[in-house]
């Protein structure tokens, strides 16, 4: 075979779009675009059914020597475990009979409490009013932020939060502290992580938390979703930290204890990983060739191919497109 032959196979070869998902939601702000409302899920349900075929990470790893898995193929998949997947997605995935796998982290789980990163918006994007200018440290790091109006919040600063995207030029102070305060608590344990927190709501007394619609899944509704044959169950970690910020010791703790949690509840062995934040390191796939562990995926945008190493697998984003948008999405994907 000459380099053009190799290259016309190689650009030709069978493709996967394998679709990451976290939230089914109508949400007030969404920096992070994690939430899609529930009539445009199940307008892409619909879509997916009439012109692609949805498969398990099973059937996209039994690969025979030609990968002969079809044309337009795709993967759902949801991170995290919030409680929505299971009182919302759940029943449209079962309505237009679409597998999906739930990549679950566990510490949320086992305390019925938020996940800290909602927690932080919550406290940052409502709070009446935060000191300004506003000081606190975080493991040895002091982040200050002079807020506008002397800390207190307004209609208009609450508008443009709603409409802020982490990508885009903070538009108020609050954003950029929010997101400074979230980029260094992301790589911490758990534990600094809640000490952080403890010191914000100190900071603004008693406001009341309104976060009923971001919980997590409970244990309940997870042994209910493993039950069932349309759904697989994958680890996401114990405490979703960045693994390649840590030591081996460290990640092998948080995925031990993430399988070990998960079985217990779904009573099989769970051999698929997806990394929180998209973020491995040498550590982390010799940690997932230990625990036998057939695929891992990360939050890299390139369909799964024939050639592609089976725990570093791509895949996508999806936002909250109308059935229009996500069909010219899929397409631009399908062809580049």
């Amino acid at each position: 075979m000459n380099l053009r032959q190799f290259v016309k196979r190689f650009l030709r070869s069978p493709k996967v779009v394998v679709l990451m998902y976290h939230r089914v939601a109508n949400v007030e702000a969404d920096p992070w675009q994690l939430a899609v409302s529930p009539e445009n899920f199940e307008a892409q349900l619909k879509l997916l059914r009439k012109k692609y075929k949805v498969i398990t990470p099973q059937q996209l790893l039994k690969q025979n020597p030609r990968w002969r898995l079809g044309k337009n193929r795709v993967c759902i998949t949801f991170d995290d475990g919030y409680l929505d997947n299971f009182t919302t997605a759940k029943p449209l995935l079962e309505k237009y009979r679409c597998p999906a796998t739930f990549f679950i982290t566990t510490h949320s789980l086992q305390t019925a409490k938020p996940y800290w990163w909602d927690e932080l918006q919550e406290i940052i994007f409502s709070a009446p009013k935060l000191p300004s200018p506003f000081l606190l440290e975080i493991a040895g790091t002091k982040i200050v932020c002079e807020l506008e109006n002397g800390g207190t919040l307004t209609s208009g600063q609450e508008a443009k939060q709603k409409e802020w995207i982490w990508s885009d030029e903070p538009p108020t102070q609050r954003c950029r502290l929010y997101f400074s305060l979230w980029e260094k608590m992301r790589s911490l344990p758990q534990s600094e992580i809640e000490a952080s927190l403890v010191q914000l709501k100190e900071m603004i007394g008693g406001m009341k938390m309104t976060l009923h619609d971001s919980m997590p899944m409970t244990i309940i509704n997870l042994k209910d979703m493993s039950r069932q044959t349309l759904f697989q169950i994958g680890l996401h970690t114990h405490t979703h930290p960045v693994l390649s910020d840590h030591s081996f010791a460290f990640q092998q703790k948080e995925l031990e204890e993430n399988k070990k949690i998960l079985e217990q509840v779904c009573g099989y062995p769970i051999t698929i990983l997806s990394y929180p934040h998209g973020r491995f390191n040498d550590d982390t796939l010799a940690l997932a060739k230990d625990l036998k562990l057939t695929a891992a995926f990360t939050t890299m945008p390139e369909p799964a191919m024939s050639y592609s190493p089976p725990h570093k697998l791509g895949r996508y984003q999806v936002l909250n497109w109308n059935e229009e948008a996500f069909d010219s999405f899929l397409k631009k994907t399908f062809a580049s």
